[in-house]
């Protein structure tokens, strides 16, 4: 980094952590992020650089102390806010962009194999034949039918196609990055998918990314595990699924090269959740699984958002009672945004907008 940028950081966390600016509430914020925040601009582009130097200007240069508070608090919160989130296809997913946001969030992988899934019987069944002239799509109907004859699940299990079904989405805010998605083929029991498989043709056309983006969103669908599989329908299979290992949340990748293991570890896992759904709904039907060391670790993804408490304190006894109430509605009503389709975000953006901090503005009216 060059001497002027260091000497224009040095300029800014001096200013924040100036005594006038300890009585507002923007300065607090202002002043207890800097120094996390700093880092933010390193790496961006020059006119970033650029409008922070033109806004150190010292009161010399024909600034008065308190014109440059505010001009320092209105940029410097602009360039601070939170960008939109950017909206991504699970299938546009590369292995860059999802291995950024993995580390966004805190996501460590590991790699098993077939002999981790030892103390399953592997299923015998015959390769599934693809008509290498059609698409995937087009054959669906043969790919389930082909699943149901190799997995043998007992009644009340669902092997669907589910490849045009609307897309869901799950929104990453460790990544500021929305995930939307769906699959080929769903089994589960009842209407509960447990397992979303992505079928290809051709190994040479998996692309993993995806169903690591894909498995964000069938974890969050229902409270059941989860697990996604990227598959030819040979004997090429991976499988993904969340574990808690020491503690952390970790994403496990199953590469497995036995269609008869694979199956077998699909087979258990539906199986497992079945008799946890049949527990929840009081149901005395309890199928026969065996005991699989790595399963016995399956989990819920669940993001952990770090707040650091004492500036949350700090600025929350500052805070007025509408001002709690407005970020109690903007909370409210970002949570409701991951629920409802691509069309109505655009609805629940502008009622998000409406409960900022400007007092002058009162609450739309259906909110009185």
């Amino acid at each position: 980094m060059d001497n002027e940028w260091k000497n224009a950081k040095l300029k800014l966390e001096n200013l924040f952590t100036d005594s006038k600016m300890r009585g507002t509430i923007k300065g607090r914020l202002l002043r207890i992020d800097m120094k996390n925040r700093l880092e933010y601009f390193e790496g961006n582009e020059e006119e970033i650089k650029a409008s922070l130097n033109t806004l150190l200007l010292d009161e010399h240069q024909g600034f008065q102390k308190e014109d440059l508070r505010e001009i320092i608090r209105s940029a410097v919160r602009e360039e601070l806010s939170q960008k939109n989130p950017e909206v991504i296809s699970a299938s546009n997913l590369s292995d860059i962009k999802i291995k950024q946001i993995m580390n966004k969030i805190g996501m460590r992988t590991i790699v098993l194999c077939a002999d981790d899934f030892n103390s399953l019987e592997p299923i015998s069944c015959s390769p599934f034949k693809w008509d290498e002239n059609k698409d995937e799509p087009s054959q669906m109907d043969r790919v389930v039918k082909w699943f149901k004859e190799a997995l043998k699940l007992p009644g009340g299990c669902q092997v669907k196609d589910v490849h045009s079904q609307t897309k869901i989405q799950i929104h990453l805010e460790g990544a500021n990055t929305i995930i939307k998605g769906g699959c080929d083929i769903s089994i589960g029991p009842s209407a509960t998918p447990v397992v979303w498989i992505e079928t290809k043709i051709k190994f040479t056309n998996f692309k993993e990314s995806q169903a690591m983006g894909e498995l964000f969103l069938i974890d969050k669908l229902h409270p059941t595990h989860s697990m996604t599989v990227l598959t030819d329908c040979g004997d090429n299979w991976i499988l993904f699924l969340f574990l808690i290992v020491d503690d952390e949340q970790t994403m496990a990748i199953c590469k497995i090269n036995n269609r008869g293991v694979a199956l077998a570890v699909i087979k258990q896992i539906v199986l497992e959740e079945t008799n946890r759904l049949n527990g929840w709904l009081g149901k005395l039907v309890t199928h026969t699984t065996v005991s699989v060391p790595p399963l016995l670790k399956k989990t819920k993804f669940f993001e952990r958002i770090e707040i650091n408490e004492d500036r949350m304190s700090e600025i929350i006894d500052d805070l007025s009672e509408q001002e709690l109430f407005n970020m109690d509605i903007r909370n409210r009503l970002r949570l409701l945004r991951d629920y409802v389709g691509l069309a109505e975000q655009q609805q629940v953006d502008q009622f998000i907008s409406h409960f900022n901090d400007d007092y002058e503005n009162s609450f739309p009216p259906m909110f009185v």
